[in-house]
């Protein structure tokens, strides 16, 4: 049990960190050390962490409400009046000196400058469209997107700490003077255990790859801007750690994710009760105004794809047409063979064979053409290819049959077909990640 001094030292450390990062005012009866102050950098990560928290629970209020870039936008602004800008005013003047500084001392002298140059307007404006864009692309899954504004800015802040760390401070005095003195290994520790935290919140919240991807993102972004200021200025400065914060929260977790819509075909003439499989049937005399209405519910289209069956490519050329897409024929799309049940009524099939299918509904295929195994293995091996051909965000329209649909659904988030229902011109949206 840690001594009661102890305690008492660790919050006098806390609070200057939280004090010294954002806006919040220490407590009453607080007592400032500068010894204090000299270890507060231990608790930058979670003071980050913490401001990344609060950002995130302003949005998941918001979200109801508002548009998702709305509520992003205002969660971005909490962020900047809870800090006092503080990070995004030493980018600022990291960009105006490193950008028009013909030396170090005058580099040095334009960061301590507090007017806004051209530089650093320009850095700032593209800094925050960067880090606005970036979430906006994770607003698919508001649980991503709250996680990575915890690691964005937790992280972040443990990349500025490591600057503290490894590097000299080149003033004589400044606004980071007060934490640039050697944080003890206790403090590195404290510092190095909140990041490994963070990271493992991470890969149990989101996809292992994205985080990981977001550390290496990290890394680079670190070692490449702080070899810039290393190499014109000999060390480091306060505007010099806003710079490294702001370069490395935008190196936030984003795996690829792709968007489905999975669209059954209009209906057949060969009208309900009767099982087709994958017998080419033609559409019914409505066909036209029911295509009409599936294409209506559509927009923001980037790849088409469809059944072989001519059912499916109807409605995959009026698509088509109205989208100016191509249409990409998959074989592996067309519905499950049924081999001697097809073009019987589901009355007609024996029902001995259908007992034995209901008895093993996976691998059995008393009919002699294909099973739901099978079916599955053809629809996920379409899956994979298409996870490597298309981009991050890409909205697909898939036009195939409820049977495929169901294996798609099933496959992708674990669920039995038998569950599933969809009718017919109806269609399925869902989103999944390239490494689920």
């Amino acid at each position: 049990m840690m001594p009661a001094a102890k305690i008492q030292h660790e919050w006098t450390v806390f609070v200057c960190a939280y004090q010294f990062l954002t806006r919040i005012p220490a407590p009453p009866g607080f007592r400032y050390s500068e010894e204090a102050m000299q270890e507060a950098a231990r608790y930058y990560p979670l003071v980050g962490a913490l401001v990344g928290l609060a950002a995130a629970l302003v949005y998941m209020l918001l979200t109801p409400w508002l548009p998702g870039i709305v509520s992003i936008l205002i969660a971005t602004m909490f962020t900047v009046y809870f800090t006092g800008a503080f990070h995004e005013d030493g980018f600022a003047d990291f960009c105006d000196g490193i950008g028009g500084g013909r030396d170090a001392e005058h580099a040095l002298d334009i960061m301590r400058d507090s007017r806004l140059g051209t530089y650093g307007t320009i850095g700032l404006l593209l800094i925050v469209l960067l880090k606005l864009s970036l979430l906006a692309s994770l607003s698919f899954d508001p649980g991503v997107l709250m996680m990575a504004l915890v690691l964005g800015h937790g992280l972040s802040r443990a990349s500025a700490v490591v600057v503290i760390v490894t590097s000299d401070y080149v003033r004589s005095a400044g606004t980071a003077k007060p934490v640039a003195t050697e944080l003890s290994r206790e403090g590195r520790l404290v510092a190095l255990f909140t990041a490994l935290i963070l990271l493992v919140l991470g890969v149990a919240a989101i996809p292992w790859a994205a985080v990981v991807g977001a550390g290496v993102a990290l890394i680079v972004a670190h070692f490449a801007i702080r070899a810039r200021f290393e190499k014109w200025l000999g060390g480091y400065t306060g505007d010099c750690l806003g710079a490294v914060q702001q370069v490395c929260e935008v190196d936030i977790p984003r795996d690829r994710r792709v968007h489905l819509i999975l669209l059954r075909h209009t209906r057949t003439i060969a009208g309900s009760g009767i099982c087709y499989g994958n017998t080419d049937v033609e559409l019914a005399e409505t066909a036209a105004e029911e295509i009409a209405v599936a294409v209506s519910q559509l927009q923001n289209i980037d790849q088409l794809y469809s059944s072989p069956l001519q059912r499916c490519t109807r409605l995959a050329e009026a698509i088509a047409r109205a989208f100016n897409l191509p249409v990409q024929i998959d074989e592996r799309l067309a519905e499950m063979d049924f081999g001697t049940w097809q073009g019987l009524s589901w009355d007609d099939v024996p029902r001995h064979e259908l007992d034995l299918w209901a008895d093993d509904f996976f691998t059995a295929k008393p009919h002699g053409g294909e099973n739901v195994e099978e079916l599955r293995c053809r629809v996920l091996n379409f899956l994979t290819d298409l996870s490597k051909q298309v981009d991050p965000e890409a909205r697909v329209v898939i036009v195939s049959h409820a049977g495929v649909i169901r294996s798609l659904q099933a496959v992708l988030f674990d669920e039995d077909e038998r569950s599933l229902r969809i009718d017919y011109g109806g269609s399925v949206a869902l989103t999944y990640s390239v490494e689920d």
